[in-house]
């Protein structure tokens, strides 16, 4: 059978006009979908849910905290994979459904890892001490985890690792949180591209974003560490740069830094031109970029 998905935002009540843009676009495919915000709005999936400390982006661990705890207790027996991610992003929830559905499938048959804790993202590198690299998940574009994670992560994660740290980087605890537990993300690039299929990007700059030449910026880190990988098919091949369509996978699953309601609908209608009204002016753009590459 078809997996089941939850996906959840963090969010604040300033944000609520963007939630509701995510809620309508794609919110409403996954089978469960909450914004933990500070101010509840059932008709948009919004509730109000307190945590430690102030409510800040300084504070995002003890925000994040207070989510997958809420989720453990309410929601870890009705779904299969837990998608958890800011309020400027968009899910590709069918390209989702398909990489899990496929992932279920393959290990349903296998007793031993369908029972293991295991999570995805888009992969970053940190340093740990001197010489150590070490592999973290990104928050931007969210991250997913499977039924045995989040119960690991309501018994055991969240009473003893960190719980009283107010940091921002939520996504950096949750991996060395794992990591000391022995779990490590899996690989979620694509078998055929080798790109990664969670992009902690809008759109625009995966298809301009150059790595410059000695350039230090994060983003810059990320793309030559990956370019420096073997391809998950042939590891005698290194991944290499990837550019303008090559830099998407064909199954894409999280897009990031989607920031305003109306760029939600854009990005929206753009993957979905059937929904975008016609009288509109990007409808009438849609429908002559149609009507030009038929």
């Amino acid at each position: 059978s078809s997996p089941r998905l939850f996906c959840g935002l963090y969010t604040y009540r300033k944000m609520r006009e963007l939630v509701r843009a995510q809620a309508l676009s794609w919110g409403y495919k996954c089978d469960g979908f909450v914004a933990f915000s500070t101010e509840t709005i059932p008709e948009l999936g919004m509730v109000n849910l307190q945590h430690a400390g102030e409510e800040s982006y300084q504070n995002m661990w003890q925000k994040v905290r207070a989510i997958w705890s809420y989720i453990h207790q309410h929601y870890v027996n009705d779904f299969d994979y837990f998608h958890l991610g800011g309020d400027d992003l968009y899910v590709l929830v069918d390209n989702m459904r398909k990489f899990f559905g496929d992932h279920h499938h393959h290990h349903n048959n296998n007793s031993s890892s369908s029972s293991r804790p295991m999570y995805w993202g888009q992969w970053a590198t940190s340093k740990q001490g001197t010489n150590k690299t070490n592999i973290m998940v990104l928050g931007a574009p969210g991250y997913t985890l499977n039924r045995a994670s989040v119960e690991l992560m309501g018994n055991t994660i969240l009473p003893e690792c960190r719980r009283t740290h107010e940091v921002s980087h939520e996504d950096r605890v949750i991996s060395l949180c794992f990591q000391s537990l022995g779990i490590h993300p899996e690989d979620t690039r694509d078998v055929v591209t080798a790109e990664q299929q969670y992009h902690g990007a809008q759109p625009h700059f995966l298809y301009t974003f150059r790595v410059g030449s000695g350039e230090k910026s994060f983003y810059s880190r990320i793309a030559a560490y990956w370019e420096r990988q073997s391809h998950p098919n042939n590891v005698s091949q290194l991944v290499g740069p990837k550019h303008h369509l090559d830099a998407a996978a064909k199954y894409s699953i999280t897009l990031h830094d989607i920031y305003h309601p109306l760029y939600v609908a854009r990005v929206h209608a753009l993957l979905f031109p059937a929904t975008c009204p016609a009288h509109t002016n990007l409808g009438k753009s849609l429908r002559l970029y149609r009507a030009i590459h038929q």
